[in-house]
């Protein structure tokens, strides 16, 4: 038996793992880094949460802390990337004018990769960094939430002294597979730290040591992970008196995390895992979610994909995985591939040019008999096999607008196999996504909800 694994796979800016930590709208944020010679501090800016950045004060201190070295009226000049324009409260000398608050700040013109500069008079030794949105507490809007500090001598070679993020980053440049094991990590921790707050090095053994109890149960030899598991809980014994943000329980945690990860791969579910069928594509990043027919700004690329995987010793290991591309997306944009029940048909949608309508395709699993199913001024995306050999699908064949704004609508059709006997399974005058077959036949799809929205969920479930 063949079974096929369906994901998306997104093109982002990789480096090194930046782990996440906290920023305060209303209070000071300290970023210390080793002390370091420099007449020019930047802090760059690289994401912000609700529009562009906001600054009422960047502050520059020694290793010991002391006077704010960065004060305008100690010789100290301000500069920016940009400044929003037409707001005289917010202009680059507010930086270092001494003064905090809203009105008196400074608020970049874009929302990502902006900086905001201090120039000494003469090179000083400086240590740290301290920057507020409003120390007055009225605005928590435009707060940074991925930044870097930079430091150099004179203005054009710059040395990266530190860096911090709300979530997880990977800045751009080369990354290995051990960094983004690292993020993937990092950002799993922070959702689970959302909804039990702790010890996540504790947190992984307890999980660990669950998994190792079931899959005992059903037949496996789990010795080495109890064995593993034991030193990994004098390990953090060893460091009970450490937070759990400290490098050393940070490390810990991503062995343990790690370890976990190599026993899921070994777990009999997925003994029958054979192919990844993926997508490679851009983000979206539509202005809304129901406008990526309409505005999305990914760009073309990419194209349909397969994972092979190899097995070791009953397990799966991914860092020797081999990508082989199946259908090339050229100037366009290839989603949502899925295999019929048999495996043996490959289904996607593809857009030929960025101007152009998405319309269903289908080929062998192998990449050959490429062949058009849809056609005409229509989006058709979502091809989802139905147990009685057709072909369930998102389109904008509904001829509607969306309830908000210009896009259309698209929502859930179904045709046979070949294109034929077109027919509308919903009739709604709103945005659906993703359907996917059921246990018992049925179809179950996602639906953007509009009228009355703020009463309940936005984005309701619906079967047919």
């Amino acid at each position: 038996m063949k079974v096929w694994l369906i994901v998306a796979a997104f093109a982002a800016g990789v480096g090194s793992v930046c782990a996440a930590t906290v920023f305060d709208a209303a209070r000071p944020n300290h970023i210390a880094f080793a002390p370091v010679e420099a007449r020019f501090v930047r802090l760059v800016i690289r994401q912000s949460a609700q529009r562009e950045p906001c600054i009422d004060e960047l502050e520059v201190y020694g290793p010991q802390g002391g006077a704010n070295l960065a004060l305008a009226v100690t010789g100290a000049v301000a500069s920016a990337s940009s400044c929003l324009e037409g707001y005289p409260i917010h202009q680059i000398s507010h930086l270092n004018d001494g003064r905090y608050g809203n009105g008196h700040s400074w608020i970049a013109a874009g929302t990502t990769d902006e900086w905001a500069q201090i120039e000494f008079a003469y090179p000083v030794t400086v240590g740290s960094i301290v920057f507020t949105r409003d120390r007055e507490g009225r605005f928590r809007d435009r707060l940074a939430s991925a930044i870097e500090v930079h430091v150099s001598m004179d203005g054009r070679d710059w040395v990266l002294v530190a860096q911090r993020s709300v979530v997880p980053i990977l800045p751009a440049g080369p990354v290995g597979y051990e960094q983004l094991l690292r993020y993937a990590f990092e950002c799993e921790d922070l959702t689970w730290s959302r909804f039990e707050p702790g010890d996540a090095v504790s947190r992984v053994l307890a999980q660990m040591d669950a998994m190792i109890e079931r899959l005992g149960a059903q037949g496996l030899d789990v010795s080495a992970e109890r064995r593993d598991l034991a030193e990994y809980r004098r390990r953090a014994g060893l460091m009970h008196a450490l937070p759990d943000t400290s490098a050393e329980r940070r490390e810990l945690f991503f062995l343990v995390r790690q370890a976990k990860r190599k026993l899921f791969l070994r777990v009999p579910e997925l003994a029958a895992v054979e192919k990844i069928l993926f997508v490679k594509r851009h983000p979206y990043e539509p202005s809304h979610n129901y406008s990526v027919i309409l505005d999305a700004s990914g760009g073309p690329g990419g194209g349909v994909c397969i994972l092979e995987v190899p097995r070791e010793n009953g397990r799966l290991e991914p860092d020797r995985a081999k990508v082989r591309t199946l259908f090339d997306a050229r100037e366009g944009v290839a989603r949502d591939p899925v295999t019929d029940f048999a495996a043996g048909t490959i289904y996607f949608s593809w857009r030929r040019s960025m101007s152009d309508y998405y319309h269903l395709y289908a080929m062998d699993v192998d990449g050959r008999g490429l062949r058009q199913i849809t056609d005409g001024p229509f989006h058709d995306t979502f091809p989802c096999p139905l147990p009685d050999g057709g072909l369930s699908f998102i389109s904008t064949r509904c001829r509607a607008r969306f309830l908000c704004w210009r896009p259309q609508a698209f929502v859930l059709f179904r045709m046979d196999a070949d294109g034929g006997n077109i027919r509308p399974l919903s009739y709604a005058n709103l945005s659906e996504w993703t359907p996917s077959v059921m246990r018992d036949g049925r179809i179950i799809w996602m639906r953007s909800e509009y009228l009355d929205k703020g009463a309940d969920f936005g984005h309701t479930l619906w079967a047919i």
